[in-house]
């Protein structure tokens, strides 16, 4: 017997395959919430990013989903998240689930607990594989898709849509990197993979508020400044005069201070800081964006959208563009000198010095988009 349900939302190619972009597009389903339209940005032919969301100039079906997107990757508090220099997971990456261990997947038990009860949704964590099938085809009948999470591979979490035998059916959605695979389709699991399942339940009142939402994002601020995230890659990438370290650059060898660029951009294996960075794109857009015409009425968006806010979210673009342009310049420091094993110490040091600087501002931009966020709960808390 064969079933599949009419599921056609895309996702963004701002992040990898979590748990919360899996729970974007079944949220946009269950919600009845239209997800065609253009893949391409702006009419060309690069696949979209969907980084403007509904804003953007030329909607496309990926912009769609962004926008949700947005708004649950920050309420959730994971597009505040900054990771450490010595690539050990903080308290806040544990929690929400974005660790190595984990593919990071953001799918921590507080991250699906949290959003089903944001979203307004009952939901049942099914862990007994001899079940798994039954709960399956049970779901797809009452036209419900199923998220999954699978025991290894990468990505972790699936959204299955239908049934086929003994074969599961995912969306149609091409893969993760359509510019150099732009007609391969995603490949649901096998039942032998899936670890857990994720079965929705009814449409019910939120268990949990924009008020949750905000101090989920403080208190990851919170554990990035309790944990001097931005102090370790300072320390380890300052040296000379105004960035005094010691254990700076000046101090490494040839090799070490390669490794430690390196580091930076995220090419040993590790998150790099100017991803985590980039993440701020959700953070300004879910606020940015959230008195849209297209989205303030949606329930989600209601909070969001009182007048005593207005104030605020508009400040939120004032800290963002330095954040932004710290991903830029994290994202080309190995290159700023193109043989660290060679380079002259004027020049090492030049390149310690620019870098600091961008993670400087970074760190105060951080501290910039705290204070908002407690003024905004400080609002909240006298209602």
């Amino acid at each position: 017997m064969k079933k599949s349900l009419d599921f056609n939302i895309r996702y963004n190619l701002l992040e990898g395959l979590t748990f919360i972009q899996r729970f974007t597009a079944v949220y946009m389903y269950l919600e009845h919430i239209d997800g065609t339209g253009e893949v391409t940005c702006k009419g060309g032919t690069n696949p979209c990013c969907g980084c403007g969301g509904v804003r953007c100039e030329y909607p496309t079906a990926v912009n769609k989903q962004t926008s949700y997107f947005f708004l649950f990757n920050t309420m959730t508090g994971n597009s505040s998240l900054r990771c450490r220099f010595d690539g050990e997971p903080t308290e806040m990456q544990r929690l929400i689930g974005d660790t190595d261990a984990e593919d990071h997947g953001c799918g921590g038990d507080f991250t699906v607990d949290f959003l089903f009860g944001y979203a307004g949704y009952e939901y049942r964590k099914c862990t007994d594989p001899a079940v798994f099938q039954h709960e399956i085809i049970a779901s797809i009948d009452a036209g419900k898709p199923v998220i999954v999470k699978v025991k290894s591979g990468s990505p972790r979490f699936y959204v299955i849509t239908g049934y086929d035998g003994d074969a599961l059916i995912g969306c149609p959605y091409h893969c993760l990197n359509p510019y150099t695979d732009p007609g391969k389709m995603e490949e649901p699991p096998e039942y032998s993979n899936l670890d857990v399942l994720y079965v929705i339940g009814n449409k019910v009142a939120p268990r949990y508020t924009l008020k949750d939402g905000l101090n989920n994002i403080r208190r990851v601020m919170e554990c990035n400044i309790n944990e001097r995230v931005w102090d370790g890659y300072l320390t380890k990438l300052g040296g000379w005069d105004k960035f005094p370290s010691d254990d700076g650059l000046d101090k490494a060898s040839p090799e070490e201070r390669k490794a430690r660029a390196t580091r930076v951009t995220g090419r040993v294996g590790l998150a790099s800081p100017n991803m985590y960075v980039y993440n701020n794109v959700s953070f300004s857009n879910a606020f940015g964006g959230c008195c849209h015409e297209k989205l303030r009425r949606r329930d989600l968006y209601k909070e969001l959208c009182i007048p005593v806010f207005a104030e605020l979210w508009n400040n939120i673009g004032d800290p963002h563009e330095p954040l932004l342009t710290a991903g830029h310049h994290m994202g080309g420091f190995v290159h700023w000198n193109k043989d660290w094993l060679t380079a002259a110490p004027s020049e090492v040091a030049a390149s310690s010095a620019g870098i600091c600087e961008t993670i400087t501002k970074a760190k105060e931009a951080d501290i910039q988009l705290l204070e908002i966020i407690n003024r905004a709960i400080a609002i909240l808390d006298k209602k």
